[in-house]
């Protein structure tokens, strides 16, 4: 699962970036960008799409509504499993991020850690978005966890990073049968550590978040 999420590099730290990893990108739909530390469903995100062969920047809603739920993520497996009469309604994008969160159930309590590369570099989640009364609203993918992940969640979202990123947005999703796309993300890349639970709020955004946790209670003794 994927419930939340950061982007947290500045709009000129971002645009270097882009430069670096696209050739040619249109990036104007980061105009109103501000970085965030805590991305939550139905907050509006950013990511790239293809526009008539061209990769350009987008701005979604995190969550796609329907009349009981909001869809926001999907299982991979879903896309050529089930669903399929949905799924065709659907394009595939790149969400960009540099870190997401997942919880640990301790009985009644929640307990966050942090994914990210060592250096908070940038990578992409896979995702589907549509467009509902002129409205363009995405969903994130997800997969089997990696080993990592697995003694907080049973998913985790499906990840690309710099090198094979592109073909995903290629895919024509009506005729799409690569599940090799979905395997998780490799370990060796990913850094995890155990943060406050200042994060579980959603009103909380600020580096806080992502500072690591520090046991008051043991500090004490020390």
């Amino acid at each position: 699962m994927c419930g939340r999420y950061l982007l947290s590099y500045d709009l000129n730290k971002i645009l270097e970036e882009l430069a670096k990893q696209w050739n040619s990108i249109n990036t104007d739909a980061l105009i109103n960008y501000t970085p965030s530390y805590n991305i939550s469903p139905s907050q509006t995100v950013y990511g790239l799409n293809l526009d008539n062969q061209n990769i350009k920047i987008k701005s979604y809603k995190w969550g796609v509504p329907y009349s009981n739920f909001n869809m926001v993520n999907t299982k991979s497996e879903n896309i050529i499993e089930k669903k399929r009469n949905i799924i065709s309604n659907f394009k595939p994008c790149l969400i960009l991020t540099n870190g997401f969160y997942e919880w640990r159930k301790e009985g009644s309590k929640k307990i966050p850690f942090l994914f990210s590369f060592n250096d908070f570099s940038i990578f992409y989640f896979l995702g589907i978005y549509t467009n509902i009364k002129n409205e363009e609203y995405c969903s994130i993918l997800t997969t089997k966890p990696s080993k990592l992940i697995k003694d907080i969640h049973n998913r985790m979202p499906v990840i690309k990073a710099k090198k094979n990123k592109k073909e995903w947005l290629f895919q024509n999703l009506k005729s799409f049968y690569n599940l090799d796309l979905f395997e998780p993300f490799s370990d060796n890349f990913f850094n995890k550590y155990q943060v406050s639970t200042y994060v579980n709020s959603t009103s909380n955004n600020s580096p806080e978040c992502i500072k690591p946790y520090r046991d008051n209670q043991l500090n004490f003794f020390n």
